[in-house]
């Protein structure tokens, strides 16, 4: 599944945090956040439905509204 990964990475540099701040604050081991998070933003793995869920509420505890469309696009999911 093809993923909306820029996100991810607009929503850290709106918000000032780096790639392992983000993972930990959605709940990544700080040893594997910055990994992950990099891993997302660059397509190389998919974004877990949980953690998209994760992001959204967080997204949403900064001010900031995001869909599961907007992480996982429609045309992305329609084959």
């Amino acid at each position: 599944m093809a993923m909306q990964t820029n996100s991810f990475r607009d929503f850290r540099a709106r918000h000032g945090l780096t790639q392992g701040e983000l993972g930990v604050a959605l709940g990544i081991d700080q040893e594997k956040a910055q990994s992950r998070i990099s891993h997302y933003e660059s397509g190389r793995r998919e974004i877990p439905p949980v953690i998209a869920y994760q992001f959204i509420d967080y997204a949403a505890r900064l001010g900031d509204r995001y869909t599961l469309e907007q992480i996982y696009p429609r045309e992305a999911i329609v084959a």
